[in-house]
């Protein structure tokens, strides 16, 4: 045993319980302690908390009705989406449908008594739907747009009419009881058409020659025996094989129960619905059953669960059935083709027979061809190059000849070069030096050097006069040149030697312009 379940036999004991005990047994009934009861008072309490539980009980009510509606509305809005998605795709498939027919009466022949039947029965259907718009929906139509329009004035200028609005109300009425008449004629007429095409009965006949081969088959040339008779055996197990898979599918139907035990209109909006809501709707399995129940309140959640899963029996053994005649199919499909394929090869294997002789003559007859095409070639050749051989030759004439021209030329030209530098060193013997050599006199000042730096005279000159004569520019008027000042600040900041600096130096303007006749043409042509 654990602690923990030990704590369920610890008793707890207080001697002031046994004191009021004592007290109770000695006052009895008119102890002190203990004040009158008001029953009054009490039935009063009880009456309040009675009326609060019951308004409680009022709300919770109004609550869970108030969340059926919602859950109502919600159901009808899904239901909603998928009847309007629907809507469209219907229109199209039905306009689709009618405009095939009308191509197919329109490309029929005219002279056919079908194509002129149908062809003034849709005239007539057509003159029907407008009588029946123009008496029945035109003024349905008007009286809901005539109705909308009275109650934008009510809204606007309410006027207290209780006549005009019972007037209306009656016309309203009269006119649902007429439109509910119509639809209940209409909806008679439809089981009666209905049930008349139910109750016809198409019976396809069946050819008594169906085991017969045709007799074209027969006449038609095959130059091998056995592909004949192997294609007229094939046409009798064709022939054997659809008509007893035909045999079958009749008896099938005789014994088949396709509404399933319900009735006709049961079955067809039961299969309508579960279609209508496809797999890729969501909350399929809810909004189906919800409708289900809405349109067959007859029956019961059960029944339609039932029904529902006969339904997916049906659907996986017609898929299977199907899925089995196309693997019966494909393996017909594929004994044909490797029969066909057999038949192919060995007409192949003649064709190539032939092929490879044909090829066999054709190369013989192009060796032959080459043959005698070398034999042209190499006579060409010996000719080519017996007419080369003299080509050869007399261009080595040729070329013999243009060296000794050249030669000749050359030695002309050299003879040329030789008169002519004789004339030259004629020329430039006339104007040759005749100044003697002294080399004190090349190496000492000039005249004019000597005059412009004073040397050899006797003038006196001041200690305190410059040597040379300047033109140049004080401290000041440098440092008022703002490129000067800009230079050194960016020598300061070390960004002198920078393409931004030059950039900057390039672009400063001096303080005043240069003269014209101090600008340099020089570099400009």
């Amino acid at each position: 045993m654990s602690g923990r379940d030990l704590r369920m036999f610890i008793t707890n004991h207080r001697a002031d319980d046994a004191e009021k005990l004592v007290i109770r047994m000695k006052y009895g009934l008119g102890s002190q302690k203990y004040k009158p009861v008001d029953y009054e008072q009490l039935k009063a309490l009880a009456e309040a908390k009675k009326v609060a539980c019951l308004h409680t009980d009022l709300k919770i009510q109004k609550i869970l009705q108030a969340g059926k509606v919602n859950k109502e509305h919600t159901l009808i809005n899904q239901h909603q989406r998928v009847w309007w998605k629907e809507h469209p795709r219907l229109i199209e498939v039905r306009k689709k449908i009618e405009s095939q027919l009308q191509q197919l009466l329109e490309d029929g022949n005219t002279e056919n008594v079908f194509y002129f039947e149908m062809k003034e029965y849709g005239a007539m259907l057509q003159r029907d739907q407008e009588a029946f718009r123009t008496a029945t929906v035109d003024p349905i139509l008007q009286l809901k747009k005539d109705l909308k329009q009275r109650l934008i004035e009510i809204q606007h200028c309410y006027q207290g009419d209780g006549l005009n609005s019972c007037q209306i109300q009656q016309q309203v009425e009269s006119v649902r009881t007429q439109q509910k008449m119509i639809t209940d004629m209409l909806e008679q007429e439809r089981s009666i058409l209905e049930e008349q095409i139910k109750n016809i009965e198409f019976e396809e006949e069946i050819s008594p020659h169906l085991d017969e081969i045709p007799e074209d088959v027969h006449y038609l040339e095959c130059p091998y025996l056995n592909l004949k008779a192997s294609v007229l055996q094939e046409f009798q197990n064709l022939n054997a094989k659809y008509k007893s898979q035909l045999e079958e599918i009749n008896h099938q139907l005789k014994f088949m129960d396709r509404n399933c035990g319900w009735s006709e209109e049961d079955h067809w909006t039961f299969l309508v619905i579960v279609d209508l809501y496809s797999h890729e709707t969501q909350n399929r399995n809810m909004l189906y059953m919800d409708m289900l129940l809405r349109l067959l309140p007859h029956k019961s959640r059960q029944e339609l669960v039932q029904e529902m899963r006969a339904h997916q029996e049906e659907m996986a053994r017609l898929e299977a059935a199907i899925a089995a005649q196309k693997r019966e199919r494909e393996l017909e499909q594929e004994r044909k083709e490797r029969e066909k394929e057999m038949c192919r090869r060995t007409m192949d294997k003649e064709k190539i027979k032939q092929f490879y002789a044909e090829k066999q003559h054709k190369r013989e007859e192009l060796e032959q061809k080459h043959q005698q095409r070398l034999r042209e070639l190499k006579n060409e050749m010996a000719e080519q190059a017996k007419r080369d051989r003299e080509r050869v030759k007399h261009r080595q004439e040729l070329l013999q000849k243009r060296r000794q021209e050249r030669k000749a030329l050359i030695l002309q030209q050299m003879q040329e070069e030789e008169e002519r530098q004789k004339v030259l060193d004629a020329y430039w013997q006339k104007f040759s030096v005749t100044a003697q050599f002294d080399p004190v006199r090349m190496m000492g000042d000039t005249e004019a050097s000597k005059a412009r730096t004073g040397t050899g005279t006797q003038e006196e000159f001041l200690l305190q006069k410059p040597l040379f004569h300047l033109c140049t520019y004080t401290d000041k008027q440098v440092v008022a040149d703002p490129r000067v000042r800009i230079e050194q600040a960016l020598r300061e900041a070390g960004l002198h030697n920078t393409f931004y600096a030059r950039e900057v130096l390039s672009k400063i303007p001096p303080t005043r312009p240069p003269r014209r006749d101090m600008e340099s043409t020089l570099f400009k042509d």
